[in-house]
């Protein structure tokens, strides 16, 4: 069996253009990517697919899923395994930030934090997207949280999402969506109104013609019967 490979893709970090294996989530469409060192030989595969384990991805060819939908698909299956599993991974998840807290991070890390940042991180007057904070995007990746308040400090803009901000937000994108669906209901009845009228008006116009057509076939059968009557002397 072949080994798995990744599309590339040219990314941005750190004001520069890098090349990186590329992974997309099946179920929710976020995007993971693993630099390549410049100039380096190229990590092989089996490296590849290391890094993205690591990072709590399930790799499943044509399925695989991203840290948070990877989680909520074992909740869902609700058996002790899933828990057990569950439980082991925040085990997991707390002995790297333990480890990983004693030390600075690398520059590679540093890399795999800025993309992410750059995934979930609006703008500094608005902060990160909905649902996203230092300790998720710290916990998403597997890495201390203090590593990415430190970068996003550093080259993003504050974290500005307070619990009100973040729930007039969420109730934005539903206003937003609710309104989209509105404006596409509405197009679309005006549509089928549209080409109602166009058919009611082809339907008047052919009633208009066959009425014109009656009324003067009506007028010559008056016409005659007025001329027979008079013939006959009636």
């Amino acid at each position: 069996m072949s080994e798995r490979t990744f599309p590339e893709e040219m990314i941005e970090a750190n004001g520069e253009r890098i090349l990186a294996s590329k992974i997309v989530c099946a179920e929710c469409g976020s995007v993971g990517f693993y630099p390549h060192k410049r100039g380096a030989r190229r990590r092989p595969p089996t490296a590849v697919i290391q890094h993205f384990h690591a990072m709590g991805w399930s790799l499943r060819g044509a399925k695989d899923r991203c840290v948070e939908c990877a989680r909520a698909r074992r909740s869902k299956k609700g058996t002790g395994m899933g828990k057990a599993f569950e439980a082991a991974e925040r085990a997991a998840v707390v002995d790297i930030v333990a480890v990983s807290a004693a030390r600075a991070p690398t520059f590679e890390e540093r890399q795999i934090i800025n993309l992410k940042l750059v995934e979930v991180y609006l703008n500094p007057e608005a902060g990160y997207r909905p649902g996203w904070t230092d300790t998720r995007v710290g916990r998403d990746l597997g890495y201390p949280k203090e590593w990415v308040t430190d970068i996003r400090a550093a080259i993003f803009g504050p974290e500005g999402v307070t619990p009100e901000i973040e729930a007039f937000l969420a109730a934005s994108e539903k206003v937003v969506a609710a309104f989209s669906k509105l404006e596409g209901d509405q197009v679309a009845i005006a549509r089928r109104v549209a080409t109602m009228q166009g058919e009611l008006q082809e339907a008047i116009t052919e009633i208009r013609a066959a009425f014109s057509t009656i009324s003067a076939q009506m007028a010559e059968t008056r016409r005659l019967e007025a001329k027979i009557r008079k013939e006959i002397g009636q």
